[in-house]
């Protein structure tokens, strides 16, 4: 498991800090505070209690984030894709709940009991802006994998390849038709849901971040798989993220079925143990076949495409092909 001083920094000691400084200025807070705040509003104050119910609700989401993704952070992150998003994740959660955490007290400091917070969304924005730039840091910060070439010959049938010829493979994955229905009905009720919500409220913040989660969300179920002399690459469409798997680092790679978690990104963690953290990582945008890597340092990667024997197939000649180049080279 690598960069583990990284690990411990972004994705637990920095969160604690975060959080618990947004504990300590929301307590100072507290005498300027009105004795009833509003914890629901619109024009006028639906609304409101005491400090605690808000103070604890708020936190404990922020607790809640914190201490799962810390666990991620400390027992995944062998491959620096995974490392980079439970990082991220970890260090921009963090500066968002502690943001959601003081958004609604930082509207009613020095205000009477019954009056509509102001700032509020402001406050929030703030809050995921900020949490992005944390995130982004730490994923950028969150260390490359170390180049580990395979040795040894590549198992398995190869394809039929001239000493001179080149190959490419390339395939989209896309969701099944029936997951895209469900999906569209499923984000236009969620959709609807925020519109209400946000129409009673007056504001409009949620049905905006809401928007924007499920456009980024929808660009991350269609993939380009491509294999060619430099591996395998697979990318989003609009490029990130992205997995690539040097040809000089596959072990093995072979056509296997059965993959049942269509629609997602996979991040597996099969087998995980303190002592053998997994290295698995997949991207299973739909069921069926699935072309199954085994990288060097016990990392395998799986990604589910049509034709995935082929793929597979070329992917060995082409490490192989690599290997001897390197070793006559």
């Amino acid at each position: 498991m690598p960069y583990l001083g990284r690990r411990l920094v972004w994705g637990v000691l920095l969160p604690v800090l975060v959080t618990g400084a947004a504990f300590v200025l929301a307590f100072r807070w507290l005498p300027r505070l009105p004795g009833d705040v509003a914890l629901h509003w619109g024009d006028e104050v639906n609304r409101s209690g005491p400090i605690d119910e808000l103070l604890w609700t708020n936190g404990g989401m922020a607790i809640l984030s914190l201490v799962t993704l810390a666990v991620f952070a400390l027992t995944t992150g062998r491959t620096s894709l995974v490392r980079r998003l439970v990082l991220g994740l970890a260090m921009g959660q963090s500066v968002f709940f502690a943001g959601l955490l003081l958004a609604p007290l930082a509207a009613q400091l020095d205000t009477e009991s019954g009056t509509v917070p102001q700032g509020f969304d402001a406050y929030v924005m703030s809050a995921v802006v900020l949490g992005l730039l944390a995130g982004a840091a730490a994923a950028l910060t969150a260390g490359s994998d170390a180049r580990l070439p395979a040795t040894g010959p590549v198992a398995g049938d190869k394809a039929e390849l001239g000493t001179h010829e080149r190959a490419v493979w390339i395939k989209r994955v896309t969701p099944t038709p029936k997951f895209v229905v469900v999906g569209a009905l499923v984000g236009t009720a969620v959709l609807g849901i925020l519109a209400w919500t946000s129409w009673l409220s007056g504001s409009w913040f949620g049905f905006i971040l809401g928007v924007v989660i499920l456009a980024l969300v929808s660009t991350m179920l269609v993939w380009r798989v491509k294999v060619d002399s430099q591996g395998l690459t697979a990318q989003a469409i609009l490029g990130w993220p992205r997995l690539h798997v040097p040809a000089d680092e596959v072990e093995g790679a072979e056509s296997s079925g059965g993959q049942s978690s269509p629609g997602v990104w996979w991040l597996g963690n099969s087998h995980l143990t303190p002592t053998q953290p997994s290295g698995t990582v997949g991207v299973i945008i739909r069921g069926g076949e699935a072309v199954d890597i085994s990288r060097s340092g016990e990392r395998r990667v799986v990604i589910t495409v049509n034709d995935a024997s082929t793929g597979a197939s070329l992917l060995r000649a082409l490490a192989q092909r690599n290997r001897a180049c390197h070793e006559t080279g």
